[in-house]
Protein backbone atom coordinates (compact mmCIF):
# COMPACT_ATOMS: atom_id res chain seq x y z
CA UNK A 1 0.00 0.00 0.00
CA UNK A 2 2.56 2.76 0.85
CA UNK A 3 3.53 2.55 -3.12
CA UNK A 4 0.55 3.66 -3.78
CA UNK A 5 0.77 6.15 -1.79
CA UNK A 6 3.69 7.07 -2.83
CA UNK A 7 2.59 6.97 -6.50
CA UNK A 8 -0.18 9.72 -5.77
CA UNK A 9 1.62 11.55 -4.22
CA UNK A 10 4.12 12.00 -7.08
CA UNK A 11 1.45 12.53 -9.62
CA UNK A 12 -0.08 15.10 -7.39
CA UNK A 13 3.10 16.97 -7.60
CA UNK A 14 3.93 16.38 -11.10
CA UNK A 15 0.93 17.80 -11.97
CA UNK A 16 0.95 20.73 -9.49
CA UNK A 17 4.43 21.48 -10.95
CA UNK A 18 3.33 20.77 -14.35
CA UNK A 19 0.55 23.71 -13.56
CA UNK A 20 2.91 26.29 -12.26
CA UNK A 21 5.16 25.51 -15.33
CA UNK A 22 2.53 25.84 -18.33
CA UNK A 23 1.54 29.13 -16.74
CA UNK A 24 4.62 30.77 -17.61
CA UNK A 25 4.38 29.91 -20.75
CA UNK A 26 0.93 32.09 -21.04
CA UNK A 27 1.24 36.15 -21.52
CA UNK A 28 -1.75 38.17 -20.55
CA UNK A 29 -3.28 39.79 -23.56
CA UNK A 30 -1.92 43.24 -24.14
CA UNK A 31 -4.92 45.27 -23.18
CA UNK A 32 -5.46 43.65 -19.99
CA UNK A 33 -4.10 45.43 -16.92
CA UNK A 34 -4.81 44.62 -13.25
CA UNK A 35 -2.33 44.89 -10.65
CA UNK A 36 -1.85 41.35 -9.04
CA UNK A 37 -0.75 40.58 -6.21
CA UNK A 38 0.75 37.73 -3.74
CA UNK A 39 -1.18 35.58 -1.37
CA UNK A 40 -0.07 34.75 2.00
CA UNK A 41 1.43 31.39 2.89
CA UNK A 42 -1.11 29.50 5.44
CA UNK A 43 0.24 26.18 6.61
CA UNK A 44 -2.05 22.79 7.30
CA UNK A 45 -2.65 21.07 10.86
CA UNK A 46 -2.72 17.98 8.02
CA UNK A 47 0.51 18.17 7.40
CA UNK A 48 1.66 18.89 11.60
CA UNK A 49 3.62 15.40 11.37
CA UNK A 50 6.04 16.35 7.92
CA UNK A 51 9.79 17.24 8.68
CA UNK A 52 10.82 17.06 5.76
CA UNK A 53 11.80 20.44 3.83
CA UNK A 54 10.53 21.17 0.13
CA UNK A 55 13.41 20.75 -2.99
CA UNK A 56 15.71 23.73 -3.76
CA UNK A 57 12.73 26.29 -6.09
CA UNK A 58 13.54 27.05 -9.91
CA UNK A 59 13.23 30.40 -10.35
CA UNK A 60 13.00 32.50 -14.34
CA UNK A 61 12.09 35.98 -15.28
CA UNK A 62 8.84 35.84 -16.83
CA UNK A 63 8.35 39.73 -17.41
CA UNK A 64 9.25 43.43 -16.37
CA UNK A 65 6.31 45.81 -16.98
CA UNK A 66 5.94 49.84 -16.28
CA UNK A 67 2.82 51.63 -17.00
CA UNK A 68 2.20 55.87 -17.22
CA UNK A 69 -0.09 58.23 -15.56
CA UNK A 70 -2.78 56.74 -17.48
CA UNK A 71 -2.24 53.20 -16.28
CA UNK A 72 -1.88 51.63 -19.66
CA UNK A 73 -4.90 49.50 -19.90
CA UNK A 74 -6.79 51.02 -17.21
CA UNK A 75 -6.68 52.70 -14.06
CA UNK A 76 -5.40 50.02 -11.85
CA UNK A 77 -2.15 49.77 -13.77
CA UNK A 78 -1.21 54.01 -12.85
CA UNK A 79 2.36 54.20 -12.00
CA UNK A 80 2.80 50.47 -11.85
CA UNK A 81 6.07 49.01 -12.10
CA UNK A 82 6.39 45.14 -11.86
CA UNK A 83 8.69 42.07 -12.04
CA UNK A 84 7.04 38.84 -12.95
CA UNK A 85 9.19 35.68 -11.25
CA UNK A 86 7.98 31.64 -12.02
CA UNK A 87 8.51 29.68 -9.51
CA UNK A 88 8.33 26.12 -8.91
CA UNK A 89 9.71 23.85 -6.08
CA UNK A 90 8.70 19.90 -4.74
CA UNK A 91 8.58 18.20 -2.05
CA UNK A 92 7.35 14.71 -0.44
CA UNK A 93 4.18 15.28 0.79
CA UNK A 94 2.54 18.61 0.11
CA UNK A 95 1.23 19.32 -3.54
CA UNK A 96 3.72 21.89 -5.75
CA UNK A 97 0.88 24.39 -6.08
CA UNK A 98 0.26 24.71 -2.51
CA UNK A 99 3.86 25.76 -1.55
CA UNK A 100 4.56 29.23 -0.38
CA UNK A 101 8.56 30.77 -0.99
CA UNK A 102 10.67 32.62 1.39
CA UNK A 103 12.46 35.89 -1.12
CA UNK A 104 15.22 37.99 0.46
CA UNK A 105 16.38 40.56 -1.58
CA UNK A 106 20.18 40.50 -1.98
CA UNK A 107 21.09 43.67 -3.58
CA UNK A 108 21.49 46.43 -1.26
CA UNK A 109 20.74 48.98 -3.50
CA UNK A 110 17.87 47.40 -5.27
CA UNK A 111 15.04 49.17 -6.36
CA UNK A 112 12.69 46.81 -5.30
CA UNK A 113 10.25 46.16 -2.81
CA UNK A 114 10.81 42.54 -0.67
CA UNK A 115 8.46 40.97 1.31
CA UNK A 116 10.10 41.31 4.45
CA UNK A 117 9.12 37.95 6.81
CA UNK A 118 6.07 37.33 5.26
CA UNK A 119 6.05 34.09 3.04
CA UNK A 120 4.12 34.16 -0.06
CA UNK A 121 1.90 31.60 -2.35
CA UNK A 122 2.02 32.71 -6.00
CA UNK A 123 -0.50 33.02 -8.04
CA UNK A 124 -0.32 30.15 -10.53
CA UNK A 125 3.05 29.66 -10.48
CA UNK A 126 4.27 33.48 -10.54
CA UNK A 127 5.27 35.83 -7.62
CA UNK A 128 5.18 39.61 -8.46
CA UNK A 129 7.31 42.34 -7.25
CA UNK A 130 7.08 45.99 -7.06
CA UNK A 131 10.13 48.11 -7.94
CA UNK A 132 10.08 51.74 -8.20
CA UNK A 133 8.79 53.52 -11.09
CA UNK A 134 12.15 55.99 -11.98
CA UNK A 135 13.80 52.86 -11.70
CA UNK A 136 17.34 52.85 -14.15
CA UNK A 137 18.54 49.52 -15.08
CA UNK A 138 19.63 47.24 -12.24
CA UNK A 139 20.90 44.30 -10.78
CA UNK A 140 18.52 41.86 -9.18
CA UNK A 141 19.83 39.25 -6.31
CA UNK A 142 17.37 37.17 -4.52
CA UNK A 143 17.84 34.19 -2.50
CA UNK A 144 14.45 32.12 -2.66
CA UNK A 145 13.30 29.21 -0.42
CA UNK A 146 10.44 27.04 -0.84
CA UNK A 147 8.23 26.60 2.40
CA UNK A 148 5.84 23.56 2.26
CA UNK A 149 2.40 23.27 4.51
CA UNK A 150 4.18 22.62 7.62
CA UNK A 151 6.23 25.64 7.48
CA UNK A 152 9.35 23.25 6.79
CA UNK A 153 11.84 25.46 4.61
CA UNK A 154 14.24 24.51 1.95
CA UNK A 155 17.31 24.94 0.87
CA UNK A 156 18.14 28.39 -0.98
CA UNK A 157 18.28 29.05 -5.01
CA UNK A 158 20.13 31.89 -5.41
CA UNK A 159 18.75 34.05 -8.68
CA UNK A 160 20.13 37.00 -10.22
CA UNK A 161 19.05 39.49 -13.55
CA UNK A 162 19.35 42.01 -14.84
CA UNK A 163 16.61 44.28 -14.90
CA UNK A 164 15.99 47.00 -18.08
CA UNK A 165 12.59 48.46 -17.15
CA UNK A 166 11.25 48.99 -20.65
CA UNK A 167 9.52 52.44 -21.88
CA UNK A 168 6.35 53.69 -19.88
CA UNK A 169 3.75 51.87 -21.78
CA UNK A 170 0.56 53.78 -21.65
CA UNK A 171 -1.19 51.77 -24.35
CA UNK A 172 -1.18 48.38 -22.40
CA UNK A 173 0.66 45.67 -20.60
CA UNK A 174 4.05 44.68 -22.33
CA UNK A 175 4.49 41.46 -20.80
CA UNK A 176 8.00 39.33 -21.95
CA UNK A 177 8.04 35.83 -22.78
CA UNK A 178 9.27 33.25 -20.34
CA UNK A 179 11.98 30.98 -21.06
CA UNK A 180 10.91 27.59 -20.65
CA UNK A 181 14.17 26.37 -20.83
CA UNK A 182 14.51 25.94 -17.16
CA UNK A 183 10.93 24.15 -17.25
CA UNK A 184 13.02 20.66 -18.70
CA UNK A 185 15.29 21.48 -15.82
CA UNK A 186 12.74 20.96 -12.81
CA UNK A 187 10.64 17.95 -14.58
CA UNK A 188 14.36 16.44 -14.98
CA UNK A 189 14.99 17.28 -10.95
CA UNK A 190 11.29 16.13 -10.15
CA UNK A 191 12.21 12.96 -12.15
CA UNK A 192 15.58 12.50 -10.06
CA UNK A 193 13.89 12.88 -7.01
CA UNK A 194 11.25 10.45 -7.03
CA UNK A 195 13.57 7.63 -8.19
CA UNK A 196 15.49 8.08 -5.24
Amino acid sequence: MPRVNGYARAVKSVVGLALAAATLLVSRPSEACSPLYNFDHVTDPAYADDVTPPGAPYVALRSVTRHGDNGGGGASCAGLSQIELGVAATDDRAPADQLGYQVTVLSPESPVSGFGDRIVKPQLGTLFMRFDFDAEPFDLDLEVRAVDLNGNVGEPTTYSARIEPPDVDDGGCSAGGASPGWLGLAALALLRRRRR
